[in-house]
C-alpha cells in the first residue's frame, strides 16, 4: 500500500495524491491488480475515513480493508 505513504513523503504542494495516486495505479497494474478507485458515496466516505485514520493516527488498516473489500466486489463483479 504505497499510496497513503506517497501522500505524505512528496514534496510538491499540489498534486501531491494524484502523482501517488497514479504511482499506485501503474505499480498495480504491472503486478497484475486491478487498480482501486471510489467510485459510489459510500466507497469515497470509507476511502476518506481510511486516509484520514493514516494521516492521523498512521494506522493503515481502514486503507487496506477499503482495498481489499474492493477488490474482492470487483473480482465479483468480473466472474
Amino acid at each position: 500500500m504505497s499510496w497513503p505513504f506517497s501522500c505524505r513523503l512528496m514534496r510538491f504542494s499540489n498534486g501531491n495524491k494524484r502523482t501517488a495516486r497514479m504511482i499506485e495505479s501503474i505499480s498495480l497494474m504491472n503486478v497484475g491488480i486491478i487498480p482501486v478507485y471510489p467510485v459510489k458515496d459510500s466507497d469515497i466516505l470509507n476511502y476518506r475515513k481510511g486516509l484520514i485514520a493514516f494521516y492521523e493516527m498512521e494506522d493503515y488498516s481502514l486503507y487496506t480493508d477499503y482495498f481489499l473489500d474492493r477488490q474482492i466486489e470487483r473480482i465479483k463483479e468480473i466472474e
